[in-house]
């Protein structure tokens, strides 16, 4: 599964895309995971995953917990969030998704680091209030 070709053009019309799925990753490989997140990161798309694993004897399987640790981290490094519709059910994982994207912030900061090398930098987001929820990409690449 890889959705870095199609990155740019839905970040043309929107800066959501929401993608609904098994689980199971076919043909997939580090280097395609890494490279949707850089091409979402770079285009500014929030990746929501709303997955529907089935179980097997009531256990998910190996490949299928392999599969959401990929989305989950898939959509955790773009600032999206996983939703399980098995749990929720469908209608609620697209009211959350719709929840989320009606209630976002921006934060800007000037970096200590001028150097644009396209180097990925860390950035750390902490509220002076615990009972806050923040949800953002670990960082960005300096471009």
């Amino acid at each position: 599964m890889c959705f870095g070709n199609h990155l740019r053009l839905v970040s043309d019309f929107t800066n959501s895309t929401s993608t609904l799925t098994s689980g199971i990753l076919t043909s997939s490989s580090e280097h395609d995971l890494l490279d949707t997140i850089e091409a979402a990161q770079d285009a500014n798309v929030l990746i929501y995953v709303i997955r529907y694993t089935d179980l097997e004897h009531g256990k998910v399987t190996p490949r299928n917990r392999y599969g959401l640790r990929t989305l989950d981290h898939l959509s955790g490094q773009t600032g999206g969030k996983p939703h399980d519709a098995r749990a929720s059910g469908l209608k609620q994982a697209f009211a959350r998704i719709a929840d989320d994207l009606r209630s976002p912030y921006e934060v800007a900061f000037p970096s200590s680091n001028h150097v644009r090398d396209g180097s990925c930098r860390k950035v750390t987001i902490k509220t002076a209030q615990p009972n806050l929820n923040v949800r953002a990409r670990t960082g960005y690449n300096a471009r």
